[in-house]
């Protein structure tokens, strides 16, 4: 279904907290989810949708945007460990926008990956990552003005990507 609204929900002990698939324009607000393996994550169809003011802790994986385009991820907390990653556009997952998000103690803060382009990360706080942003065979992406301090390996990597726009980034 589309446009539907989950605001105000304890998540807890589920293989995805929350799992979109084939729908748009939905909203994930102010949610608390936790020990899962995806906290949210979106496949197949799913374009439109914003997924904010969430806590999402104990998770291999915080917020997974697969292949599909123009969500807004705003303002979420990511700050337990991750194995994997807090954020990830993987495969092409074009147009994306994150803004205000803190993810700390992830392999990778934020990962855009795999054909993944025209995505605007600004304003976040990636710190005590192995890496901040990670950017992997995508290109044409804006990072701009995000704190990416004190990551272990690197605070921002870019692999076989290009065409990408950083300013002001501390």
């Amino acid at each position: 279904d589309d446009n539907i609204t989950i605001k105000n929900c304890n998540i807890k002990d589920y293989e995805a907290g929350l799992r979109l698939q084939s729908s748009s324009g939905n909203k994930i607000l102010v949610n608390n989810i936790s020990i899962v393996q995806y906290g949210v994550s979106t496949l197949f169809g799913t374009n439109f949708n914003t997924i904010e003011d969430n806590v999402i802790s104990a998770t291999d994986y915080g917020i997974h945007i697969y292949f599909y385009a123009n969500n807004s991820i705003i303002n979420n907390s990511i700050v337990t460990p991750n194995t994997s990653y807090g954020i990830a556009l993987i495969d092409r997952a074009n147009g994306n926008k994150l803004i205000g998000n803190e993810v700390k103690n992830s392999s990778n803060g934020i990962l855009v990956y795999s054909n993944s382009k025209f995505n605007s990360i600004t304003v976040n706080n990636l710190t005590n990552n192995n890496y901040g942003i990670n950017l992997y065979n995508s290109s044409n992406n804006l990072i701009s003005t995000n704190e990416v301090c004190y990551n272990k390996n690197a605070d921002i990597t870019l692999t076989n990507s290009t065409a990408n726009i950083g300013d002001f980034n501390t």
